[in-house]
């Protein structure tokens, strides 16, 4: 699943058009574990073909909003319970300082003199690379999540998994099929050498 958003994030309130596009991408367990190359669709601003980036026609205004600035300060949310002031470009004359009245404005834009247009990014998924991290790719911020695994879980530099043994094998010994995330069977021998309890941790070297 690829879940995109365009410049604005749950957090923001300003320009729809400024700061970088922020995607969030899930992968799969099997995609961290040998890289792979991906792409994904996003919303980039270019200029209005419709009124050739102008906003609109006729004579233009100061904007009312900004004062004629072309920027004004907003709220951000960085966490729960804590807000920072920052400065971003205006909504409505989108840094300008001017912008036309609302009956001369373009009918494509609406006087933003930018539009939205899809474009596809590709990029390649580093092997191993966490849950959470960010990559920039040009004016792209991508974040990746991992997508829930049926076998295994990640816990740092480790793929862990769990098993459940009769009591007949925990006692006498076995051998264990595991399916890799590479796809190989691998076989694990289980209480060779000890009785197997509920703690028992065994590592397969050189497997994650």
């Amino acid at each position: 699943d690829i879940l995109v958003n365009p410049q604005r994030n749950a957090y923001e309130s300003h320009s729809s058009f400024s700061g970088p596009t922020s995607v969030v991408i899930t992968v799969t367990l099997e995609e961290v574990y040998t890289g792979t190359s991906k792409q994904v669709q996003v919303k980039r601003p270019v200029s209005c073909v419709q009124c050739k980036g102008i906003g609109g026609q006729g004579v233009s205004q100061i904007c009312t909003t900004c004062n004629g600035k072309g920027v004004r300060r907003y709220m951000q949310h960085l966490a729960p319970g804590l807000m920072q002031e920052r400065q971003g470009a205006c909504d409505d004359c989108v840094g300008s300082g001017r912008i036309f009245p609302l009956h001369n404005r373009c009918l494509v834009c609406k006087g933003k003199k930018q539009i939205l247009a899809t474009e596809t990014v590709s990029f390649s998924l580093p092997k191993g690379i966490a849950d959470g991290a960010h990559m920039a790719i040009g004016n792209t911020i991508i974040e990746i999540r991992y997508v829930k695994h049926d076998l295994f879980v990640r816990q740092g530099e480790h793929l862990v998994t769990r098993i459940t043994l009769e009591l007949v094998d925990a006692l006498s010994g076995c051998h264990v099929p595991i399916t890799h995330l590479s796809k190989q069977v691998l076989v694990v021998p289980v209480a060779q050498k000890s009785v197997v309890t509920p703690s028992t941790c065994l590592l397969v070297a050189g497997q994650g």
